[in-house]
């Protein structure tokens, strides 16, 4: 499936990681980003097509001139892809976005019920005195929101 190639792009790899997003989510995303490349990666191959279909470059075209139109595709497929995966990203950010001001509810949540702000299980910025940033604090934020739900009903 084409929208698979999207889970290999590093920047959304890495983004998946930090929020920690569900396979269904995940799903999602890449469809949101093949949705954008479809039309774009046909013009390229169809760009590319064009180009070899012409009489000159069919019979008479170089090696070079062939290498260079390969190179070509694949310059602008990878553009491509480049693209798409910012339509990725602008939703993945709306995700984090929402996951850390959940995050920061909690927190004050917690904190308004009498918890010492430093004994979260993922202990606030704000809280500059604390020895450690919690037991959650480098976990996947959906991870952390989860630890600190865990915190307020446990």
């Amino acid at each position: 499936e084409g929208a698979g190639v999207f889970e290999r792009v590093p920047e959304l790899d890495a983004k998946f990681k930090s929020i920690g997003t569900s396979d269904q989510r995940k799903r999602e995303i890449c469809d949101i980003c093949h949705t954008v490349s479809m039309p774009l990666l046909k013009k390229c191959v169809g760009d590319h097509y064009d180009f070899f279909s012409r009489e000159d470059i069919h019979r008479n075209g170089t090696l070079a001139e062939k290498a260079q139109d390969r190179k070509q595709l694949r310059e602008a497929v990878e553009e491509v892809v480049r693209e798409a995966a910012k339509a990725g990203l602008t939703e993945l950010s709306r995700d984090e976005a929402a996951l850390r001001l959940d995050i920061e509810k909690l927190q004050k949540k917690l904190v308004s019920m009498g918890a010492p702000p430093d004994q979260l299980v993922v202990v606030p910025s704000w809280c500059s005195w604390a020895r450690s940033r919690g037991s959650a604090a480098k976990a996947p934020l959906v991870v952390r929101r989860a630890a600190l739900k865990g915190q307020l009903h446990g």
